[in-house]
């Protein structure tokens, strides 16, 4: 299989978590674009960092009202709150996206338990395992149940590349000769603010397998 290419929030000199950066991302061509998303009373809303008081941030509903106007790209959603999974998840399958959404971010017991019953994709972030299990997160995963690590690039070793390059997916990535090692290696996903420059390498490196 193919790596996936997810556009990293703000890819493409795009403002990040912006409706019009998604509608632009959506139509890249790249397999995911990833959106951060956090919880304001009843609402979910897209943004990175802590919310400030008396700014409006765009909706999780508005932005999958796009999603639907775009056949094909899936929504990977970052969660930065825990609690925030199940929310977001019953919101877009009400709209009946639910198959088109990966997560990944900061969730608890409780939402890995929830996402698993329902087999929901949660690709497991690195640093929600104990650090002395860091170098060896691709195995500790896989014990877990996951089928995809979530991890920095500057936590990825050569032995994962060796091991699991299937089970990794990889942020954030910009860089050509750091991109063609890992599309070369094969590892499962890779997120990237430069996914045009991905999608080209990509079709040099694997398609001519």
């Amino acid at each position: 299989m193919n790596t996936l290419i997810t556009a990293h929030a703000g890819a493409e000199g795009t403002q990040a978590n912006s409706l019009d950066s998604l509608e632009r991302l959506l139509r890249c061509g790249s397999d995911l674009v990833e959106l951060d998303v956090r919880g304001r009373g009843d609402q979910l809303v897209l943004h990175h960092d802590r919310l400030a008081e008396g700014l409006a941030y765009p909706a999780l509903a508005e932005a999958l009202a796009l999603l639907r106007e775009v056949p094909g790209p899936r929504l990977n959603l970052d969660v930065k709150e825990a609690g925030l999974l199940p929310r977001a998840f019953l919101l877009a399958e009400k709209l009946g996206l639910g198959e088109r959404l990966v997560f990944t971010g900061d969730v608890d017991g409780a939402d890995r338990r929830w996402a698993r019953e329902r087999g929901v994709p949660l690709w497991l972030n690195y640093y929600l395992l104990p650090p002395l299990k860091w170098p060896r997160a691709h195995q500790q995963a896989a014990r877990l149940g996951y089928a995809v690590l979530n991890i920095d690039q500057r936590r990825v070793s050569a032995s994962m590349l060796k091991e699991a390059p299937e089970g990794l997916s990889i942020w954030t990535v910009d860089q050509e000769e750091r991109l063609c090692a890992l599309l070369e290696a094969g590892v499962h996903n890779i997120t990237t603010r430069q996914p045009l420059l991905a999608l080209r390498l990509r079709a040099r490196i694997q398609q001519a397998r």
